[in-house]
């Protein structure tokens, strides 16, 4: 997926997590390993929903400390919210 940056010039521009993301991509643009995790957590969450619809558990949560990798143990699929 290819995506056209908006250029951010300071963090206080920020006001959506979809900016956060192309920001950090700009801030960190010497680092492909870097970009290729940002471009996986964009396309986390609608992969969870696919997999939801598709029959695969998903649960929809805050993230904390040892509940996703017990929930992925579990086959479940956690996405965090918050």
């Amino acid at each position: 997926m290819t995506v056209a940056l908006k250029h951010i010039e300071e963090p206080e521009e920020i006001n959506s997590q979809k900016e956060y993301v192309n920001y950090s991509k700009s801030v960190h643009d010497y680092s492909p390993a870097i970009k290729r995790l940002l471009d996986l957590s964009e396309d986390y969450a609608p992969g969870a929903e696919r997999a939801f619809k598709d029959g695969h558990p998903a649960v929809w949560r805050q993230a904390n400390n040892f509940v996703p990798p017990l929930l992925y143990s579990l086959g479940v699929t956690p996405v965090a919210y918050g």
